[in-house]
């Protein structure tokens, strides 16, 4: 319920997610595309095409005589699937639903629904595409089907039914699915690029390589345990099914042979072939699977359950361990069947003797012949993989007394050390002499410190683990996942210098949480904030119960209550309850202070109060308004709907109430009146409306138009103007003082219109599903979509500011002042919203931002644009102090070919340096070089030259500046300006610095030259070079130059002397990290770490955004680049991502830390400066961890947890 002004109650048409069919569900999406297979082939068997068979025998009666050939192709494709819904709402297994699978349940779809961009892979019998969704401009991947046959028809449904309901991290979400106007079947799913498990093992070529992939073969496990729990068995795991996304994470695919455990297996109909020589291929049938990783009750045709699957997880962690697929030796499908039917494959410890026994136990038990010795489910197998991960025993290995007591010995060290010295003793007494006493002591030294050592490692093991596992979830866009992980992870030590960065970007969503509540065991249908938010009201089930916020404690409940909103001024609470009693109640202790019964026997579906709290407002499902004041004793009902009614609005006033209902009627009454009173009928198409001032009022209709309508001099309502939202509109929020209003449809993105000027300020992207509704928090705007995904905009620009972690899909959103309550099937949050905290915004000048620093002395952090103005920004406030006068707009530049039609400005700023002393230094376009007095804002002094003024560089003693400006270098006395020295470059400069003890300079111009100078009178030094490509970065590391050009980056010394010379084409950036690495990127996004003494490449790794600038946070622990419209950070020991920050409207070309490395910021190709805050998390974390996590981590992984009030108590203290 809002408190805005005008006051508006409204509910969401009717539509097919109503009735629980929405087409927007999370599924995995067997991406392989389907291609024609020969009639015979001689590859390797462990090529993972996919077979279909008919079950009877061909003329020669051989098994390869009965195979169909019909292979399917990998593409690379990969996704990851949100967070499940809370368990207590299912009510149907996926297993049920796979009884349904049918094409037939796929709605018709025109094809002009998606542009096709491209084909990613065909076959004889099928494609893939690469597809653009018009409505929202994501980028999707299409299956179809090309000549459809009933037994592919019928495996695509079930493919489509099976990943459309299984929703987890390791299945890939689809978005729709149907049938094109031919009757061919679709599905859309998430494209996210990725590799095979298969082309990993590949290249694992060590058994550390190997046993690095482990951690996916868990989440195999753990993906499948979930299916299981669904009564689903997959029947074709293989490493080919298996994708690895650029993040780490882990998708199984191609669920078209997936099977409920309760239904009867059909015969195929696929006609048969004459031969084919796949052995790794799947075969469907009489044999369903691939045989190389079929358990042999699969192999003969026999009946499956869970444990087919735990074989098949098994055969993929031996093919990881090996390095080759089991059966290895068999070349044909007729051989691997066979051997697979007549005993196992060649030992894993033979194979690869140097995987630790656990792992070959944990293989060898998966893989046992009879069902029975197998795991049970993946879930014991899943168990046993963590725990050889974190170093505990593995329950299906059998340890020798020996392999006990070390690692008994190496969790209590302490205790250890204290029996020895214990034993010690008790040999002396016994006699020893003195000689045996002291070997035995230097054993035991010996013994303990080995112990220590092994200790130390296997938790250094066990806390990288759990900060991967968190990244990895953190990156996935789950934060609640990521927090038990990480703060598990900070417990011990000694820990990374990556997780504290990775834990505050786990806790940032978190930073306006001021409370939980406790969790209801059926979802909460209404809530509201009352008492200036320090009460909250929910009612669930018939029951209305208000809590304490501060401390979650339950202050009274009232039951017959389904539907609860608060007054404007916080202090009642209205209450309908499903009786036609109405009630209004004190939100202080819940005492009745007004009642009245509905004479309408529908139920209430939704309520409203008037600004000025005396009026009421009830809409219900029959189509009746009831309207009363607090002062009188009955209500005035009026049938104005056929249907539920969707809206009810108070104007400002409080003398005008629109509704909508469900027959699309929009009327205007006066809610003080009789109920026979006069009736305006605004709207025949209406699903939603709300006020803009009280002449003025906004509603979208059916067919996609929002409108304008206000009354004329005789009071008619009219339409005033029309303005086209789009296809599928589903409501509307207008902003209290009439400025704007956002509305939003069945698709992930809102629209936000400015009002004033009847023109569209804004597209809101973003969403994965569709907006299901809007609110407006303080001066903020948060929209919140049908996944639980809430997003905060700002109203004036939208702009993204933030995203918020809710637990439950859609959840209700209430609003009191500043503060935000989401309910619904999780725990009712109160957020306080602080989208400032993780990533601050200003808009600091006209034209785009050329230079970024901290300021050393006071937290300021300073721009330079070509707009021509120097301005710092008090990162403690909101004061910007301007040096020079701003003279010059340009527009926004969003990508790089943008940044090269626009102009800079004669006076545009090039660079700023910060010194000590509390000087600023700025250069121009002009060749102006002017220093400031950064703490009065003050200039002291200005010096002019020829030619555009690059850059300055001052000495250590900062008595002397050298100028690169035109095509000059100038020595200057920085006292008082006087020029020392003057040395021609020949060709305009571009950079400059100063190395050996600041006896060299060296500089940088256009005509690919780099020179030496001596810093006391510029004399040129020997060392002069001149480089083939256009150089692009100068950097000084120690006494060494590192000069980067558009095809090589060179090492040189301070006589010209080349010390390292590498290839990195189309090289635009360079960082130093302070010590012993240094980063190259290209604009095509190619980003190598490599030693800084000699530029050999230690790392590479790919960056789809391109790279144009790179930073290495002072530590040198992670890296910043920048390219495109984002910033991301790494970790430069891994090459892996940490963090990315929200897409800005802009391009980013600068980068800089402050000293501490606790905030970036950034900026490019608009005024917009960005401070991230990245400073590491304060407090208690296990508390934290607790409190806002639902998930705990205990020795099986994570599982749900109750609410902990008392870790809250501690994680939301002031």
């Amino acid at each position: 319920m809002s408190d805005d002004p005008a006051l508006t109650a409204t509910a969401s048409p009717a539509t097919p997610r109503d009735a629980g069919t929405d087409p927007t569900v999370a599924a995995d999406a067997g991406l392989d595309a389907t291609v024609a297979a020969p009639s015979a082939s001689t590859s390797d068997p462990g090529t993972d095409a996919t077979v279909a068979a008919a079950p009877s025998a061909g003329p020669d009666g051989t098994l390869a005589a009965r195979l169909a050939p019909v292979v399917l192709g990998e593409v690379s494709l990969i996704a990851h699937a949100g967070s499940t819904a809370d368990s207590g709402a299912i009510t149907r297994t996926v297993g049920d639903e796979l009884r349904g699978a049918s094409i037939e349940r796929f709605d018709e779809v025109a094809r002009t629904r998606f542009e096709v961009l491209g084909e990613l892979a065909r076959g004889g019998l099928g494609r893939v595409l690469r597809a653009r969704d018009p409505r929202t401009g994501r980028v999707v991947a299409l299956k179809e089907v090309l000549r459809p046959t009933p037994d592919l028809l019928a495996r695509f449904a079930r493919e489509a039914m099976v990943t459309a309901n299984l929703q987890h991290p390791a299945i890939v979400p689809v978005y729709e699915v149907g049938r094109w106007p031919t009757g061919e079947p679709f599905y859309a799913m998430k494209l996210v690029r990725g590799r095979a498990l298969d082309a990993l093992i590949a290249e694992a070529d060590t058994t550390e390589a190997r046993i690095a992939l482990v951690p996916h073969a868990i989440a195999i496990a753990e993906a499948l345990a979930y299916a299981h729990s669904e009564r689903v068995i997959h029947r074709d795991l293989k490493p080919a099914n298996v994708l690895i996304g650029p993040y780490g994470e882990t998708v199984v695919i191609d669920w078209g042979l997936a099977r409920n455990l309760g239904e009867r297996e059909l015969a195929s109909a696929a006609p048969a072939p004459s031969a084919i020589d796949e052995p790794g291929a799947t075969v469907v049938g009489a044999v369903l699977g691939t045989p190389a990783y079929m358990p042999p009750e699969q192999a003969a045709g026999e009946p499956l359950d869970e444990r087919a699957d735990v074989y098949a997880i098994g055969a993929i962690l031996y093919h990881v361990l090996a390095g080759v697929r089991p059966y290895a030796e068999q070349r044909t499908i007729e051989q691997l069947l066979r051997a697979v039917e007549d005993g196992p494959p060649r030992a894993l410890a033979e194979l690869a003797p140097t995987v630790p026994a656990e792992l070959v136990t944990i293989v060898d038990k998966a893989m046992a012949r009879a069902p029975a010795e197998r795991y049970p489910t993946a879930e014991g197998l899943a168990d046993d993989l963590r725990w050889f991960q974190t170093g505990q025993l593995v329950g299906a290995h059998r340890y020798s007394t020996w392999q006990r007591l070390r690692r008994w010995v190496g969790r209590h060290r302490g205790a250890v050390a204290t029996a020895a010295v214990a034993l010690v003793a008790l040999a002396g007494f016994a006699g020893l002499s003195v000689s045996r006493i002291a070997r035995e002591r230097d054993v035991a030294e010996r013994e303990r410190a080995a112990a220590h050592a092994a200790q130390a490692v296997a938790e250094q093991q066990v806390g990288e683990t759990l900060e991967e596992l968190g990244r990895q979830a953190l990156l996935a866009g789950e934060p609640e996942r990521a927090l038990p992980y990480l703060a598990a992870a900070g417990g011990r030590a000694p820990s990374r210098p990556t997780l504290a960065l990775l834990l505050g970007q786990a806790l940032a969503p978190f930073a306006g949480l001021r409370a939980v509540l406790p969790r209801s065991e059926v979802a909460v249908g209404s809530a509201d904030l009352a008492a200036d938010g320090r009460r909250a009201i929910t009612a669930t089930a018939g029951l209305a119960i208000a809590y304490d916020v501060a401390t979650g404690v339950e202050a009274w409940r009232a039951p017959g209550v389904h539907q609860v909103a608060v007054s404007p001024d916080g202090t009642l609470a209205l209450c309908v309850g499903p009786e036609r009693a109405v009630t209004v109640r004190r939100a202080e202790d819940g005492v009745v202070v007004r009642q009245w019964t509905l004479a309408d026997p529908a139920r209430a579906a939704l309520i409203a109060w008037s600004r000025d709290g005396q009026q009421v407002a009830i809409g219900t499902y029959g189509g009746v308004i009831a309207t009363g004041r607090l002062d009188e004793a009955t209500l005035t009902e009026r049938r104005l709907h056929t249907g539920r009614v969707w809206t009810v609005a108070f104007a400002p006033s409080g003398d005008r109430l629109a509704t909508v209902g469900e027959d699309g009627r929009l009327t205007v009454l006066d809610p003080r009146g009789p109920a026979d009173g006069p009736i305006a009928l605004v709207g025949e198409a209406s699903i939603g409306a709300g006020w803009a001032g009280d002449r003025a009022l906004i509603s979208v209709d059916r067919d996609g138009a929002m409108r304008r309508w206000a009354p004329d001099d005789g009071g008619r309502w009219g339409e005033r103007r029309a303005l086209p939202h789009g296809p599928d509109p589903y409501g509307v929020l207008v902003d209290p003082a009439g400025a704007w209003a956002v509305t939003y449809g069945h698709g992930p993105r809102a629209r936000l219109w400015d009002l004033r000027t009847d023109t569209l300020r804004a597209e809101l992207v973003g969403h994965e599903l569709a907006v299901a509704a809007a609110a407006a928090v303080g001066r903020y705007l948060v929209t919140c979509d049908e996944r639980g995904g809430l997003r905060v905009w700002d109203p004036t620009t939208g702009a993204h500011l933030q995203s918020l972690p809710v637990e439950e899909p859609a959840p209700g959103l209430a609003v009191r002042g500043e503060l935000l309550l989401t309910y619904g099937a999780g725990r009712p949050r109160v957020w306080q919203l602080r989208p400032e905290q993780p990533l601050r915004q200003r808009a600091l000048h006209e034209a785009r931002v050329r230079a970024l620093a901290f300021d050393p002395a006071r937290p300021i952090v300073w721009s330079a644009s070509n707009d021509g103005a120097a301005r710092g920004l008090a990162l403690t406030s909101d004061e910007v102090v301007t040096l020079g006068q701003a003279d010059y707009r340009e527009p926004v530049v969003a990508s790089m070919a943008e940044a090269g039609s626009v102009q800079s400005s004669p006076r545009g700023l090039r660079s700023i340096t910060l010194t000590d002393d509390d000087r600023l230094i700025t250069t121009r376009e002009d060749g102006a070089v002017t220093f400031w007095d950064r703490a009065r804002g003050q200039p002291l002094a200005t010096w002019t030259h020829a030619g555009r003024a690059r850059r300055v560089v001052l000495s250590r003693d900062r008595r002397r500046a050298y100028v690169i400006a035109g095509a000059t270098l100038y020595l200057r006395d920085a006292a008082t300006g006087a020029v020392l020295a003057e040395a021609p470059l020949g060709a305009t400069g571009w950079d400059v610095a100063l190395l050996a003890q600041d006896t060299v300079v060296a500089t940088l111009d256009d005509e690919r030259q780099t020179s030496l100078w001596d810093a006391a009178t510029l004399a040129p030094r020997p060392g002069v070079r001149a480089f083939p490509d256009r150089l692009r970065e100068l950097l000084v590391i120690d006494d060494r130059l590192v000069v980067a050009s558009d095809q090589e980056v060179f090492a040189i010394d301070v006589d010209g002397k080349i010390h390292g010379r590498a290839n990195h084409p189309a090289a635009i950036a360079a960082a130093w990290s302070g010590s012993d690495q240094l980063a190259v990127a290209s604009s095509v996004g190619d980003l190598a770490v490599r030693r800084a003494a000699d530029v050999a490449l230690v790392r590479r790794w790919r960056i789809d955004d391109g790279v144009v600038a790179l930073a290495y946070r002072p530590d040198g622990a992670v890296l910043a680049s920048a390219g495109g419209r984002r910033v991301r950070l790494w970790d430069p020991d891994t090459g892996r991502e940490l963090a990315a920050s929200p897409e800005v409207p802009a391009l980013v070309t600068q980068l800089a830390w402050s000293a501490d490395g606790a905030m970036l910021a950034f900026g490019g190709g608009s005024g917009v400066v960005y401070v991230w805050n990245l400073a590491a998390p304060m407090g208690d974390l296990a508390a934290q961890a607790r409190c806002f996590s639902p998930w705990r981590l205990d020795g099986s992984g994570l599982s749900a947890a109750p609410l902990d009030l008392a870790a809250c108590a501690k994680a939301l203290a002031p």
